[in-house]
């Protein structure tokens, strides 16, 4: 047990094993310096001999320092010296790496006193930090321990047990991880003490050790192992705690049967290499089932060792901060679980802030209509009318802090992208675009439209007061009277004439001789044939056309017609023409 016993905050955060930062240090050798920090009873002799492995280097320490001190036989607590760094760390102690904001540390027995980075610290030494500051520490085994915000650890003594020799790390109030890459036969190295209960973390067989141990306020304990395994003691009682898994131990009581963790949530924006133009990107990753919070971190190194923000118990799978620096970042998010045990964290992902000017402007956006239309018109349509093989094309753009999402939907429902290329339900309907930025700005544009796969229809009949107009007339109900007139062609040397407008054709005799209409009777002077086309959505249709073809048979015609309404759909039709002698038909 450590020799603290005051009430301790120790949080030590998502470390990942880097065996570069270990490797510098090694190849680098006394090329590479730090500090320390003396303590009574320290001299340039016994300095030496820990960190230059041995007495008759106390010179080169007197050399590195003459600017501080005078005489290599007088040196002061508290004095700061600098230090070669050693190829191999003492097993007693730790090196200080990394230092974010407001850090602390304690080289005992002295007072706390502001933290540098690379600074060598010896067992019972302890690291503070404040509110959003975070601080590594690693040992001499390539293991680390990152401290978030808001946390106390000291390096424990080593003890020995069971012939394996153990560094103890005690944990009062708060969580610690650790991890690294180890070999397989140094064992289990660390013993963590956490209240009444005790975990004894392991490499698994590659060597890779990662590791979180909680010592909640209301008290117990919590213990989560991602990678090896690792015992865990409380009330008399053991158990073994895999990869994945995690236990619970009540004040007083056994640990819990281990439970699985639950798995890293995949992360959506900032997506890895984004360039966001606002201090108050929103991040967004996809839900995990069975997540009852989130904690999420921004920092400025991939291991956290440098932490900018930390959110915890988020309820959403989003979260907005108050503003990040004009950095490149890192950020990563875990599930919790209903038990509070913390599931994987996702992998760190890369982004950068370009600005610090907060973004108050929504999105843009632009809908375009590609395909059969007709654009709303004053005093006619106040909605887009569209027809089979129309797409919407949508674009969203945000200079300043970039788009996070657009979503269509279909008369107040969210719809796919695919669905923009129809087709819709026959009749009307509001296309809406929701769309937001990476600052939490939102924007929705809405545009009214019609649906119109329909071709216009015909109907015939014939006019005039004779027999034929009395019974073949076919009325259409609620169709306003045609005016004629507006275009006439003749067909020079037949017996008839056709005339058209926008929805009527008419062929009508030219003399007063009456001319036989096969299987109906005859055309009398005062009697013709009329053809009409109308529809029902566009106003009107916008063109009907006709074309008299000679069948190469004496008096035999036939009269074909087309109509198109104002956004292309086509309808086709015929009709027989018979012009010669014979009876006329009752």
């Amino acid at each position: 047990m450590l020799l603290r016993k005051t009430a301790l905050v120790l949080v030590l955060l998502w470390v990942v094993p880097q065996i570069g930062a270990q490797d510098k240090i090694s190849a680098s050798g006394s090329e590479e310096l730090g500090w320390y920090v003396v303590r009574p009873g320290d001299t340039l002799r016994n300095i030496a001999a820990r960190y230059l492995g041995s007495e008759a280097r106390w010179e080169r320490l007197w050399k590195l320092n003459s600017a501080s001190v005078d005489d290599p036989d007088e040196i002061s607590p508290e004095q700061k010296l600098r230090v070669p760094l050693p190829k191999e760390l003492p097993s007693d102690g730790a090196l200080l790496t990394k230092v974010s904001r407001e850090v602390q540390d304690q080289p005992t027995p002295l007072e706390w006193n502001d933290s540098q980075e690379n600074e060598l610290l010896r067992a019972r030494d302890g690291v503070k930090t404040k509110k959003s500051a975070s601080a590594e520490l690693r040992f001499g085994d390539n293991t680390s321990l990152v401290l978030t915000e808001q946390s106390i650890v000291f390096i424990g003594e080593q003890v020995r047990k069971q012939d394996v020799e153990r560094q103890q790390i005690e944990v009062v109030v708060g969580q610690a991880d650790l991890s690294g890459v180890r070999s397989n036969d140094s064992g289990g190295q660390f013993e963590i003490i956490l209240g009444e209960a005790t975990a004894t973390p392991q490499a698994d067989r590659d060597g890779v050790l990662e590791t979180r141990a909680r010592r909640p306020e209301k008290g117990g304990a919590q213990l989560m192992v991602y990678s090896g395994k690792s015992d865990l003691e409380a009330a008399g009682t053991k158990l073994e705690v895999g990869t994945g898994m995690g236990s619970s131990v009540a004040e007083g009581k056994a640990p819990s049967p281990p439970e699985k963790l639950l798995p890293a949530a995949q992360v959506l924006t900032p997506s890895s290499g984004s360039k966001v133009a606002t201090p108050q990107p929103t991040f967004t990753w996809q839900p995990v089932v069975g997540a009852q919070s989130y904690t999420l971190e921004v920092c400025r190194d991939p291991e956290c060792g440098i932490l900018v923000e930390r959110a915890v118990g988020l309820t959403e799978s989003k979260w907005q901060p108050a503003g990040l620096p004009i950095a490149s970042l890192y950020w990563r998010v875990a599930a919790v679980s209903p038990s509070g045990l913390d599931g994987y964290a996702s992998g760190p992902t890369s982004f950068e802030v370009l600005t610090g000017a907060i973004d108050k402007t929504p999105p843009e956006i632009q809908i375009g209509v590609v395909g059969p239309q007709q654009a709303p018109r004053s005093g006619l349509n106040k909605a887009w009318i569209v027809g089979s093989g129309l797409e919407f094309k949508v674009e969203v753009d945000d200079q300043e802090s970039g788009v996070e999402s657009w979503v269509p939907h279909l008369d107040g429902k969210a719809i796919e992208s695919s669905a923009l290329q129809g087709p819709w339900e026959r009749g009307a309907h509001t296309l809406a675009i929701v769309a937001s930025d990476r600052a939490g700005n939102h924007q929705t544009r809405e545009i009214p439209f019609i649906f119109d796969p329909d071709p216009p229809e015909f109907s015939w009949g014939i006019e005039g007061g004779g027999e034929l107009g009395r019974i073949a007339a076919e009325p259409l109900e609620g169709f306003a009277a045609v005016q004629r007139g507006l275009r006439q062609l003749r067909i020079g040397g037949l017996d008839w004439e056709l005339d058209s407008d926008r929805v009527q054709i008419r062929v009508r005799p030219q003399t007063r001789k009456p001319i036989p209409f096969a299987d109906l009777g005859h055309f009398g002077s005062d009697e013709g044939l009329w053809i009409m086309a109308r529809d029902g959505v566009c106003t009107g249709v916008d063109t009907l056309t006709y074309e008299l073809v000679d069948r190469s048979e004496r008096g035999r015609y036939v009269l074909h017609f087309e109509a198109k309404d104002c956004i292309g759909n086509t309808s086709r039709g015929s009709l027989p023409l018979v012009r010669g002698k014979g009876k006329k038909k009752n």
